[in-house]
């Protein structure tokens, strides 16, 4: 499975164009998260584990928008993006959404 970011994929021809695919992933932040983000703010740290955490969460989004492109029958996923939605207090869904094509 190729995935571009751009509109096209470079010296490659679209035989058939199968529509949007997208891929979701929920991520939640830990019940104390942001109370000991707070202390790490004061001692001068950062929140890496809030990073990896998105960062997890929108690889499992784009994992899953490939398999949907791959039950169109796909080869290839174009233009692809991602979308962050907060659903609440401490959870986001990550939205990844790009064009299915069967590329020759």
């Amino acid at each position: 499975m190729e995935l571009w970011h751009e509109e096209q994929a470079p010296d490659r021809q679209i035989e058939k164009d199968l529509g949007l695919v997208d891929g979701r992933a929920i991520w939640r932040k830990p019940f104390l998260h942001d109370y000991l983000t707070g202390i790490r703010m004061l001692l001068g740290t950062t929140a890496d584990e809030e990073d990896s955490g998105l960062t997890k969460a929108r690889d499992e989004a784009k994992k899953n928008m490939a398999k949907a492109a791959e039950k169109l029958g796909a080869n290839a996923v174009l233009a692809y993006h991602y979308m962050f939605v907060r659903l609440g207090l401490m959870t986001m869904e990550v939205r990844c959404f790009g064009r299915a094509v069967k590329l020759i």
